[in-house]
Parts: C-alpha cells; structure tokens; sequence
C-alpha cells in the first residue's frame, strides 16, 4: 500500500494554533489543484505504482475549499479498485 497525499488547495476556512497556514498564509492567494492537474498526477502514480494499492489523502489547507466539482471528477475518473481516496477535512464545510 502506497499512502500519497495531495494539497488540493493552500486556502482555510479557520485559524488554528497548531496549524502551519499562519496569518500570512492565509493573506496570499489563494490556490487550488485543477482537474488537469489532478488527471496527470494520478496516471503518473498509477504508472509507477501499477502492482500497488495506492491511498491518496486529499490535504490543504482545508481540502473541500478547492471545490465540491474537484472531488466529483476525481471520483467519477479516478475511483479504480486499487486507488481508495480519503480527505482530511475539519468537516466545517459539510
């Protein structure tokens, strides 16, 4: 099993202490993987892990700030029986 974890976005929704977005941080703009992106990044780890189950956690910032769109396509390209996605959330935005 191959753990991966992916930054969907630099952006959050809150400003926890123990958290490394510090204040400047969260004043720069804020960024978010594409659909692109994530299509060339997931054939590229399917290629090299092809024998693997491979475990990608979608991580920010706060993930679900990048955009319901993004995971919907991840999951309607991208959900094979040897990929299995988690998504590290503060579940505010649920």
């Amino acid at each position: 099993m191959v753990p991966i974890y992916i930054k969907a976005t630099n952006a959050c929704n809150l400003g926890c202490e123990h958290c490394y977005i510090t204040p400047k941080n969260k004043s720069e703009e804020h960024r978010a993987i594409t659909t692109e992106q994530v299509d060339i990044i997931i054939e590229k780890l399917k290629g090299y892990y092809e024998d693997e189950h491979i475990r990608i956690k979608w991580h920010g910032g706060e993930p679900l700030m990048a955009g319901i769109p993004l995971y919907k396509h991840i999951l309607a390209n991208h959900k094979k029986k040897n990929i299995t996605h988690f998504l590290q959330t503060n579940l505010t935005l649920i």
